[in-house]
């Protein structure tokens, strides 16, 4: 009995994986597309929480310091316009009222800064939330 030689087709590197593929059940892709997800999501996770924390943050506290320094000149400013002599009362109640609008400034700026800090520190905790999840 002679055998019949089966022919042999060379298949390329690319028709291999492209094949291989086909082989493979909805599950096992999507299972690949989940996994894919979770890698990049979890790099764009640690990378959002490392630019809030040395980035946004640390210009905030920054801001905050400074605005805290300005609040303190603000207010010496107005102890000492308070007891300052003026030509006439007009030039004196005018002279109180702007050094006192400057400190309703400086404590209107640091509310602001605070309030822009609470919402960095809450988008950090939602990305270590999201991280967290990622990663479980």
């Amino acid at each position: 009995m002679a055998t019949t030689p089966k022919s042999t087709v060379k298949i390329s590197k690319f028709e291999k994986q492209a094949i291989e593929g086909l082989n493979k059940s909805e599950k096992d892709l999507k299972l690949e597309k989940v996994k894919d997800f979770v890698i990049d999501a979890i790099i764009e996770t640690k990378s959002s929480i490392s630019s809030l924390e040395t980035s946004d943050l640390a210009k905030a506290n920054h801001e905050l310091e400074k605005a805290n320094r300005e609040l303190t000149k603000a207010e010496s400013n107005y102890e000492k316009v308070k007891f300052e002599i003026s030509l006439d009362f007009s030039t004196y109640f005018q002279n109180r009222k702007t050094a006192l609008k400057k400190v309703e400034e400086a404590k209107s700026k640091i509310a602001s800064i605070q309030a822009n800090i609470a919402t960095i520190e809450l988008n950090i905790s939602y990305f270590k939330e999201i991280l967290a999840d990622l990663e479980a």
